[in-house]
């Protein structure tokens, strides 16, 4: 039982931190890079020369915010694994326990349907506002 806490608070503040790290912002400004991107390429009013260098300093710039995803990501999972390490030097509950309950598909599928509610319900909530 105590794992299953563990775990649930785990999962939550690896939520908590992905809010924290604004990496929903960061994906959004990708996006936003590709699709500035893709009218470069499509523009006929820019030189061969000139789509070739904006295209190369988007590029750079996808790199960069790639890289700034991959470690704002890791650190929201160094948070929720930090929770886990708590109850293990407590011995509330061990890892071994907490990683066996995590690795589990039901647990997974449970996750994603929690999650994908509370999306839903934010952003019905967002949108009456």
């Amino acid at each position: 039982m105590a794992a299953i806490i563990a775990v649930g608070l785990s999962v939550g503040v690896f939520f908590v931190g992905l809010g924290l790290f604004n990496i929903v912002n960061q994906a959004k400004q990708v996006i936003g890079k590709v699709q500035e991107t893709i009218e470069i390429i499509q523009s006929s009013d820019i030189t061969e020369k000139e789509k070739e260098y904006s295209v190369q300093r988007n590029s750079i710039r996808l790199l960069l915010n790639f890289g700034s995803i991959l470690m704002r990501g890791c650190a929201a999972l160094v948070l929720g694994f930090t929770v886990l390490a708590i109850f293990h030097y407590a011995n509330i509950a061990s890892i071994d326990s907490s990683l066996n309950i995590l690795e589990q598909w039901q647990t997974l599928v449970i996750i994603t349907i929690v999650v994908s509610v509370a999306a839903i319900l934010l952003r019905s909530r967002k949108k009456s506002l």
